[in-house]
């Protein structure tokens, strides 16, 4: 059991630890994006928030609060990131309804209707179009 504390990832590898990092860093590009993504849509922030704000340095042990500047950054960016993201998924919900708003008004629904659905869409489209006859009997 190791009782000394763990400096850096060079100390870990000699005391026969093994070193792992977090899922989400900023160590690559990919999981950069993956990271501010989960950042501006709000899910588990909390827990990347810490992490940055603990980061000392690459291959370094955290430290609790040591970079407090990042606070900044996360409060900015979670206003235009939750901002440009809400703005993206409501963009595509409507363009999604447009869409199938068109299909509708252009008849395209039959093809999502299997054949007895259709015979029975078609027989209510003519029954809906047909007006009864009025028959009045002539004066006597």
């Amino acid at each position: 059991m190791v009782t000394e504390p763990i400096v850096d990832k060079d100390d870990c590898i000699q005391k026969n630890l093994i070193w792992e990092e977090p899922f989400f860093t900023f160590d690559h590009i990919g999981i950069s994006y993956l990271s501010l993504s989960q950042l501006a849509m709000l899910t588990g922030w909390t827990g990347l928030v810490q992490m940055m704000v603990d980061f000392k340095d690459r291959d370094l042990q955290p430290e609790e609060n040591s970079r407090q500047e990042y606070y900044i950054f996360v409060v900015v960016f979670i206003l235009v990131g939750g901002f440009f993201s809400l703005n993206l998924i409501v963009g595509v919900v409507v363009d999604t309804f447009k869409n199938k708003q068109k299909h509708v008004d252009d008849g395209v629904t039959e093809l999502l209707l299997t054949d007895a659905q259709k015979g029975y869409y078609n027989s209510l489209l003519k029954l809906s179009t047909r007006r009864p006859k009025v028959q009045t009997e002539a004066p006597t």
